[in-house]
């Protein structure tokens, strides 16, 4: 009998530390992993394509996530990865379009930075959609939030944030709503211009036709 809550984890990322995780991606991990020996779902999605600060190294995200995680343990076969997001909307969309929906999952557990679960929330909400059962757990990162120097890792950084995503694609978008949130995606967003033509739009399309 199949006992898991979720078809998959996500722990979403954070930047690479040269070729590896960042010290609080790799908490966000390290609460992944312990979820996953758990039992909670049997397979964990690594995101993360590599822009910004991580340009030029060898890994992107989610392979420098994956490495991470397969060195600790976890089976090839329980990580998939998704190398097209560079945000949290991002990760959103594209866990819709290239994990959930091909595979007809209908659930998923995701982990983020304490500090960052209230706007992890609304966007992960906003883009699933009522269909989809999502479950949030927040990994402690107090510390790295002191020591940071990046103000992007700070609490009023998140407000601005997610007032922006309301004002934008959550207020012209509706809820669920896939094949509107990829267009939207990708005519309006700065780090998504360039996956314009590549049949992201069609390939939801299909989905909502199943």
């Amino acid at each position: 009998m199949n006992t898991q809550l979720y078809d998959v984890i996500i722990p979403l990322a954070d930047e690479n530390d040269g070729d590896r995780p960042s010290w609080e991606g790799r908490i966000r991990l390290e609460q992944a992993l312990r979820l996953y020996w758990a039992g909670f779902a049997s397979k964990i999605v690594m995101h993360g394509e590599c822009y910004g600060l991580n340009i030029g190294y060898v890994n992107t995200l989610a392979e420098a996530q994956k490495r991470w995680a397969l060195q600790r343990g976890v089976p090839r076969d329980a990580i998939i990865t998704e190398e097209l997001s560079r945000d949290t909307v991002g990760e959103a969309v594209f866990l819709h379009s290239e994990i959930l929906a091909p595979n007809q999952w209908k659930s998923a557990l995701i982990v983020s930075s304490d500090y960052h679960m209230r706007r992890v929330q609304y966007i992960f909400n906003h883009i699933l959609g009522p269909e989809y059962h999502l479950g949030y757990i927040g990994a402690s990162t107090e510390k790295s939030i002191k020591d940071s120097i990046h103000n992007h890792k700070t609490r009023d950084h998140e407000q601005e944030s997610l007032a922006f995503f309301l004002a934008n694609i959550g207020q012209r978008t509706k809820p669920g709503d896939h094949i509107a949130i990829m267009e939207d995606l990708l005519e309006t967003h700065p780090y998504y211009a360039h996956l314009q033509g590549k049949g992201l739009v069609e390939k939801v399309k299909t989905f909502s036709e199943q």
